[in-house]
């Protein structure tokens, strides 16, 4: 049965940010599940055969990555240089120049079964032979019970299988993949270096997403939708055969909304779901364009002001809480207490917006702080 999934987030920024498509946010035991699952078959749905063509051990490690969430579109020269049309890097010696160069990776050279402390579930592995050419590729895909490496390839077709099955005494290299978001970078709090909530500083850029994006040129199995799309504000698919193909998984994240057209189709055992998560400010906080919800029960003075003002509820209903957005809707701050004195941190400037929490109300209203 077809599965029409769609994300839309406007409470869920958090989940935007950090989901940055310039980030290296690895996922090592999504990829092992891949590799498990995918170890003695050929994923021909998404994925191209190799093996007429000189083997397949180097695209399978390929899809495990990218199935983890590394983007290998640089290819090994930064413009795409031996990525193939299904987005993998089907040569064992140009995988690893990719690794080396354009992943946050380290790496080690062994002439024993031992891998270094480092690597670990998720992380790839390749034979060296006696000539010193890296010839095969290999993929940690499980941990035993006493921790031993056990690796998934398309060589042989092998799944999970301890490391002496595949190579005969000559040397192997080990990576491991590291992720290069700092733990700051995705606690949803405004800390660290940050110029924002979880981006900005040694985190992935704040302006990471285009304001609008569109899908209006045919796709097809060879050049399909991507995984995952984000926008600022909206996104358009169709007035063009734009389809989700069976067993892709599609997802489009906007702040404002998700338009299909004519000619956008979910195809049958497709995931692409309408999961509508609307938050109650999608109204009230669309860019510097937001629509103020009135209520005079509630006012704010001075304002404008410096980051420090008063916030008083005229309805004998108390303020239990404060939220403060920014003009384009990213949460920044939770005010507790105080109100009649809030002081705001001098980091947050600008036109702020506040959803004001009563015991029988929310109100949202605007502030500005110079």
């Amino acid at each position: 049965m077809k599965k029409i999934k769609l994300f839309i987030f406007i409470s869920y920024l958090c989940f935007l940010i950090i989901q940055n498509i310039n980030a290296q946010i690895y996922n090592p035991d999504k990829a092992a599940a891949y590799a498990t699952e995918w170890c003695d078959k050929m994923n021909t749905d998404r994925y191209v055969d190799y093996s007429p063509y000189g083997g397949d051990c180097a695209a399978f490690v390929s899809q495990c990555l990218r199935e983890g969430g590394l983007d290998l579109s640089a290819g090994t020269n930064g413009n795409g240089a031996y990525v193939k049309p299904d987005g993998v890097i089907a040569g064992v010696p140009q995988l690893i120049e990719h690794l080396k160069n354009y992943q946050n990776t380290t790496f080690q050279e062994t002439d024993g079964f031992i891998p270094p402390d480092e690597h670990d579930l998720g992380d790839p592995m390749f034979y060296i032979n006696r000539y010193t050419l890296p010839v095969h590729s290999y993929f940690c895909s499980k941990l035993s019970e006493n921790a031993s490496h056990l690796y998934s390839a398309h060589t042989l077709f092998k799944c999970n299988e301890d490391l002496s099955i595949y190579s005969s005494g000559n040397a192997l290299l080990f990576f491991h993949i590291k992720n290069s978001i700092p733990a700051h970078c995705d606690n949803c709090e405004w800390d660290g270096d940050e110029t924002g909530i979880d981006c900005g500083g040694s985190c992935p850029p704040c302006e990471h997403a285009p304001g609008q994006k569109s899908y209006a040129t045919n796709t097809s199995e060879s050049n399909p939708l991507p995984a995952a799309t984000y926008a600022i504000q909206n996104i358009t698919a169709g007035n063009a055969d734009v389809r989700v193909y069976p067993n892709q998984q599609v997802a489009f994240y906007a702040i404002g909304s998700v338009d299909l057209l004519p000619g956008f189709w979910a195809m049958g055992d497709s995931d692409f779901m309408p999961d509508q998560m609307l938050a109650d400010l999608q109204k009230s906080l669309m860019t510097e364009n937001f629509m103020e919800i009135k209520n005079e029960s509630i006012s704010i003075f001075p304002n404008p002001n410096s980051g420090s003002f008063t916030i008083q509820s005229h309805a004998g209903s108390p303020i239990r809480k404060v939220e403060v957005y920014t003009a384009v809707g990213q949460w920044v701050h939770t005010i507790h207490s105080g109100f009649d004195a809030v002081q705001l941190p001098s980091h947050l400037q600008g036109t702020l917006i506040l959803r004001i929490y009563t015991d029988n109300d929310m109100v949202v209203r605007k502030v500005v702080v110079n």
